[in-house]
């Protein structure tokens, strides 16, 4: 009886509570056609600021790695070429953990890859590749740094 009791108390609260949250709004043909003017205004998109030059962003991306010699016989056998190399040291940046740089490029299609290395393990990572590289002397347009 005492849930009875609540349940026919609630009923009634409710029957007084919710009229007092509604927006009865008249309704004709004419209404139909007008649009509030909220609906009309187009949203303004935000421009995000352009980061300050000292903050670095970081992104997560998976590289595709497998055995130095497994990446280099694939390479091989589809044309490409040692096209440029480079190396550090492990205390020029500790927080790197890859020792050297490869740009292979195909001389007659000119695509190219470039792979990370890590030789004492005998990992190569793919970090990049496309359809087309040269040197920037061979290039009509004029990069400075």
């Amino acid at each position: 009886m005492n849930n009875l009791i609540k349940l026919i108390v609630a009923f009634i609260l409710m029957l007084f509570l919710l009229p007092a949250f509604a927006d009865a709004q008249s309704m004709n043909p004419d209404s139909l056609l007008e649009v509030d003017p909220l609906i009309q205004e187009e949203p303004e998109v935000e421009t995000p600021a352009p980061l300050p030059t000292n903050e670095w962003k970081s992104l997560n991306r998976l590289l595709a790695c497998n055995s130095l010699d497994y990446i280099k016989s694939i390479l091989t056998l589809r044309g490409y070429e040692i096209w440029a190399g480079g190396g550090k040291t492990s205390d020029y940046m500790p927080q790197d953990p890859f020792d050297s740089v490869i740009i292979t490029r195909n001389p007659i299609t000119k695509e190219f890859i470039i792979l990370l290395i890590k030789p004492e393990i005998n990992l190569a990572c793919i970090i990049a590749g496309g359809q087309s590289i040269e040197t920037i002397e061979n290039m009509d347009i004029d990069i400075e740094l």
